[in-house]
């Protein structure tokens, strides 16, 4: 993926839409890496969808961008 289409996080929409993140957790020795994710208005903070980590494992988003459309799909 081209990093022009990677985007700041103050522009990531805060509606529950499904992103791209490139995120880093709180995990030591844990390497950055793009994870489908959203923002949970009830707790106000980004969740991975579906939600698989372990609770008290945050997110920390760097960039975000849509998720392409895939091929095949209209």
């Amino acid at each position: 993926m081209a990093s022009a289409n990677w985007k700041p996080m103050d522009s990531a929409p805060k509606d529950g839409t499904k992103v791209l993140l490139i995120v880093r957790l709180n995990i030591p020795g844990e390497e950055p890496g793009p994870v489908v994710g959203h923002w949970l208005k009830a707790v106000e903070e980004w969740r991975v969808s579906p939600d698989f980590l372990d609770e008290g494992t945050e997110l920390i988003p760097s960039c975000w961008m849509e998720i392409p459309q895939f091929p095949g799909s209209r």
